[in-house]
Parts: C-alpha cells; sequence; structure tokens
C-alpha cells in the first residue's frame, strides 16, 4: 500500500511516498479506501517537527480524509460496505472525566490522526468505526476531505 510519508522532519522534500503493509480490521475496525485526503496546516507543522514530537518514521500524514468503507471487523454495526464516509480525527482515551463529558480535546491523551498517530494519507486507512463519520453525499471525497479536522475547530469554538 502507498502512503505519503516523512522520512524525517524537514521542508517539502522530506515527504516520500512509501510502500507500507495494509491491515486488515480488527474487533470494531474498519478499513477504508481512501479516496481523498486533505492537505491541513497541521501537516505541515508536524512536518516541520517541534521540540518533544517523537515520531516513529516513516510517518503517515493525514488527519483530513474521505473514503469509503472497504472492509468491516468484527463486531461492527452500522457501517456497509461502500458507505461512503469521513474520518473524525481528533480522539481521546473514551474513558476520563473530559471523554466522558463529551469534551475529549482535553483528555490528557488527545490524539489526531497525522499527528501523534499515524494519519490517513495512504490508499487504505484502518480506524475504529467510532472515528467515522457519515459523508455527506452532496460532495465530492475532495470537498469532504476538507470538512474533518476544520469542522472540529468550529464545532469547538460554538459549543464550548
Amino acid at each position: 500500500m502507498r502512503a505519503a510519508a516523512l522520512v524525517k522532519h524537514g521542508g517539502p522534500d522530506s515527504i516520500e511516498i512509501v510502500e507500507l503493509s495494509e491491515r486488515e480490521p480488527g474487533p470494531g475496525e474498519v478499513r477504508l479506501k481512501v479516496h481523498a485526503a486533505a492537505l491541513n496546516h497541521l501537516d505541515v507543522w508536524v512536518r516541520r517537527g517541534w521540540p518533544g514530537l517523537n515520531l516513529e518514521m516513516p510517518h503517515v500524514l493525514g488527519a483530513d480524509v474521505a473514503g469509503e468503507v472497504e472492509s468491516i471487523g468484527p463486531g461492527v454495526t452500522g457501517w456497509s460496505v461502500g458507505d461512503p464516509a469521513l474520518v473524525t480525527p481528533g480522539f481521546g482515551c473514551g474513558g476520563c472525566a473530559a471523554c466522558l463529558g463529551g469534551d475529549e480535546s482535553l483528555c490528557d491523551d488527545y490524539k489526531i490522526y497525522g499527528e501523534g498517530v499515524p494519519g490517513g494519507m495512504s490508499e487504505r486507512f484502518v480506524v475504529p468505526a467510532s472515528h467515522l463519520l457519515p459523508m455527506p453525499r452532496r460532495l465530492s471525497f475532495a470537498e469532504a476531505a476538507g470538512l474533518p479536522l476544520t469542522l472540529m475547530t468550529a464545532w469547538r469554538m460554538l459549543m464550548v
């Protein structure tokens, strides 16, 4: 499987197309066939690096991902092969007071795909089914890929 990944921190030349092994979805997970992944400014910051950001290289970028469900792991309900979906890029531990109170971004273990954990700038992307949102069918995959991380930011600004 091909992916756009950092091979080192630095300028644009630090991103390469690499071959990675594909993963089958486990319990509660789905595999998306990625149709589009947007370039977010977060990807630029991660590419440049910062003190304390220690990533295993190659590191796949991409918080903003749109695709279609390609395969479904055991125990997943509510999704079918072929369903268009967006990846919810930020997630917490799921069990702390912040997560249980609906404010995952305040979780001590908060992560964003493409930042602290590998992202979705790849041909396929395995994520927990709980990290998917239905993709608006009136949008193209490219249009929809521009929504997730900016939507999270706008939602937080409006609701908190």
